[in-house]
Formats: C-alpha cells, structure tokens, sequence
C-alpha cells in the first residue's frame, strides 16, 4: 500500500523537475542573447576602429 503522501511528493517532484528545466532552458535562451549582444559589440568596436583609420588617413593627406 502505498504512502498517503506519495501522490502528493511525486507531484512535488515533477513540479520541481518542470521548473528546473524551464530554468535550464531560460539560462540557454539568456547566454544565445548574451552572445550575440557581445557580437553586435564586438562589430561596433570593430567599426570605429575602421571610421577612426579612415578619419587618420583624411587627415594626413
């Protein structure tokens, strides 16, 4: 026979389960975003490098 409470701890259980993975894939969908907010990043500084090369090269003609 089974425990009075089992029903309600594997309840608990898969409640438990289903958030762990909710969290788990949040964290995923957070660390895509963070790399791309870290490429867009990466190509900006990328960009004003290049405007500020060129700005040298205009002036030193």
């Amino acid at each position: 026979m089974r425990h009075p409470n089992s029903h309600f701890r594997e309840q608990v259980s898969f409640g438990l389960v289903g958030n762990l993975k909710a969290q788990l894939q949040e964290l995923h969908r957070s660390k895509l975003r963070r790399t791309a907010d870290e490429n867009v990043i990466g190509e900006m500084t990328r960009l004003e490098c290049v405007v500020m090369l060129a700005k040298i090269d205009l002036a030193s003609r």
